[in-house]
């Protein structure tokens, strides 16, 4: 099948890859009283893949229907985010772990939780039921941050066995089809290998991974026995971050290493293959005993990790390396592996907020036990064309709220502001503010390389980029009337420019400039006032706020108590106040006409990044790096309401000229 399944913060979205587009975007149906609906931290298919469950940061576990994009259950059972949920063979129960250290078994047929697991000292990061062709049929297994991973017998509700053999965090398990191997990741970077016997026989752990022999005796106790680690090709090996038995059991997936851009696929030997491997094993180290040069000491360190069993180097060899360009977040594996040669296909999220679909064909080695697996592969799909690559820097709204713009680094992404969608995607330079020129018809680009960008939003098309600063363009804004605009930099300026048109395309002409003491980090025109009373405000660097007379550009307030600068800031429609927010955390309202300050308010935990007036009123709006939008009534000095939604910090804020509605980037 072509299509995926992908978070998209609250949000589970259906992408067709081959066509590039999004299918179908599922919403979860809450009440109206829950403010904080959480982000999706993992998915998790059914086996029938009807029904795909969402594990939210605020504890909450979602399973919506994929066919008609209802919620079909809600489950709360953990106290922070779940960070780990798998199904059974059958597709009747879930089993979900959290960042508070539990595990929780659920009905899913029953919609309810059917018993707790306790003994994580750490939060849980991986969880798997344990096939039905193993000794323990009705069991899971667990893994933590804590070091260890738990072997947890379902039907007395209690933990058979705690693995120690980690000395770091462990990140990620899986097992395999057959039921009798278990593979983990830490953050030590070694792929671990272990087999799942009984424990009369734990002695005898050669047995090969796909050896059918006959179910051990209900009694039976399951023990795991480490069969060593598995070398790993990858140049920089970092942390292993997730790993995943192919569902044919020929081939094991290992995301980590190289820069976290790269995903790893291992193949799995045949039972004859295995053993072969390990019989030339023992014979080379016959013939290495045998040797007189052999240093002693070299014997004895062989001795040590010396295996006369079949070991996980035995049964797995790397074969072939994915490499993206951008960080891997996470991936799935698809069932279809084609016929003839060993096919996988993998599904990479990645960190840029797009997904890759890639093909690794893995060629069997020849008879020679010596000879090496290798892989080729190929990205068939890849889906980009929605959302931004980055950060969203700033955000803008046209004078008729008909069209949205978010400019992040390298793009701009204009979007339609009653269908939400995105219309186009224009590349400019690393953006840092925007506004829409008079008429809707052109967006002004602020850049960190100090250009100024004209982008026309009918054709998509830059017609102008401008070498307006030395330095970042941190803000623009522009005049109440829409003859010119003023752009302020980290060169210490603010530059006055009015619009023109130059072969029947908008241009701006620099006409003045203010050169400040220090950077200039927001400038904002009075509105209200007449054209010989406009002021216009410049936040400076050394968090103090210069006020001039716009007409005749001479000095008129100095506003000082910030302790740190002022990042935001905007001027009420009457013109009478200004309120300025601050890296310090805090806002201040200032009065125009003397530069008196009415209050200063404790108002986020981190920096204030965003500022707006509601049109006509004395109320505004704040945006913080803390993930929070606040609204405040100037007059009262009040706090009216907190928006939250956001999962990382918030650097745009933008209200319509009517005052419907808000727009955040983050």
């Amino acid at each position: 099948s072509n299509l995926a399944i992908s978070a998209a913060l609250h949000q589970v979205a259906v992408c067709n890859l081959r066509q590039g587009t999004i299918v179908k975007v599922i919403k979860p149906e809450f009440d109206d009283t829950l403010v904080r609906i959480g982000q999706i931290k993992i998915l998790c298919l059914s086996p029938n893949k009807k029904f795909i469950s969402a594990g939210y940061s605020n504890g909450i576990i979602r399973t919506f229907d994929l066919t008609d994009g209802t919620t079909a259950a809600s489950y709360n059972g953990h106290r922070s985010s779940v960070t780990a949920c798998r199904y059974d063979s059958s597709g009747d129960r879930l089993i979900s772990g959290g960042a508070d250290t539990d595990l929780v078994l659920w009905d899913i047929v029953a919609e309810r939780g059917e018993c707790r697991l306790k003994g994580h000292r750490d939060g849980v990061t991986d969880v798997a039921f344990l096939p039905s062709t193993c000794i323990v049929s009705n069991g899971a297994v667990s893994c933590s941050k804590d070091s260890f991973f738990k072997i947890w017998d379902l039907d007395t509700q209690h933990c058979i066995q705690t693995v120690v053999g980690h000395q770091s965090e462990i990140w990620t398990l899986d097992i395999s089809p057959c039921g009798k191997r278990l593979a983990t990741g830490a953050a030590d970077s070694q792929l671990r290998v272990w087999s799942l016997v009984s424990l009369s026989d734990s002695s005898k752990v050669n047995s090969s991974l796909n050896n059918d022999e006959g179910k051990a005796k209900d009694d039976d106790m399951l023990v795991a026995i480490y069969m060593g680690s598995v070398p790993r090709s990858c140049a920089d090996k970092g942390k292993i971050h997730r790993v995943r038995f192919h569902p044919n059991g020929k081939s094991l997936v290992v995301q980590g290493g190289g820069g976290d851009k790269a995903v790893e696929i291992f193949r799995i030997r045949t039972k004859d293959e295995a053993e072969k491997k390990r019989k030339r094993r023992l014979k080379r180290r016959k013939q290495k005993l045998e040797k007189k040069e052999e240093i002693e000491e070299k014997i004895e360190e062989d001795e040590g990790t010396f295996s006369e069993h079949v070991t996980a180097r035995d049964e797995m060899e790397s074969c072939t390396v994915i490499r993206s360009h951008n960080k891997v977040c996470s991936f799935a594996l698809s069932s279809d592996a084609g016929k003839g040669a060993l096919n996988v296909k993998v599904l990479l999220g990645l960190q840029n907020n797009s997904l890759e679909f890639w093909k690794a064909e893995i060629k069997r080695p020849s008879a020679d036990l010596e000879a090496i697996s290798t892989g080729v592969t190929e990205k068939i799909y890849n889906f980009d064309r929605h959302g931004h690559r980055g950060d969203i820097r700033t955000v803008g709204i046209s004078s008729d709220g008909r069209m949205l713009a978010s400019v992040g680094k390298g793009e701009a992404k204009l979007w339609n502001g009653y269908t939400k969608k995105c219309v186009r995607t224009v590349p400019c330079g690393f953006g840092l503010c925007c506004a829409f020129a008079p008429g809707d018809r052109h967006l002004i680009i602020g850049t960190k390389e100090g250009k100024i960008e004209m982008i026309d939003l009918s054709s998509g098309d830059q017609i102008g980029v401008f070498e307006a600063h030395e330095g970042a363009v941190w803000s623009i804004d522009v005049t109440p009337d829409g003859s010119g605009m003023a752009s302020g930099s980290a060169d210490g300026q603010v530059k006055f420019f009015e619009f023109e048109i130059a072969n029947k395309n908008l241009s701006i002409v620099h006409t003045r400039t203010i050169k400040m003491a220090d950077d200039v980090l927001c400038v904002r025109y009075s509105r209200g006032r007449g054209k010989a009373k406009r002021l216009i405000a410049v936040a400076v660097l050394d968090a103090t706020v210069k006020v001039f007379h716009e007409d005749s550009l001479k000095f008129f307030l100095s506003l000082y108590g910030h302790k740190l600068p002022v990042m935001s800031m905007d001027i009420s429609d009457d013109g009478s106040l200004l309120a300025t927010g601050s890296a310090d955390r805090t806002v201040k309202l200032w009065g125009l006409d003397f530069g008196d300050c009415h209050r200063s308010i404790q108002a986020h935990t981190d920096s204030v990044m965003g500022l707006k007036f509601l049109p006509g009123t004395h109320l505004f709006f704040t945006a913080s790096k803390d993930k929070t939008i606040k609204m405040w009534d100037a007059d009262r000095f009040e706090k009216v309401l907190t928006l939250e939604g956001h999962e990382a910090e918030i650097w745009g804020l933008a209200v319509s000229p009517d005052g419907a509605f808000l727009l955040t980037g983050s």
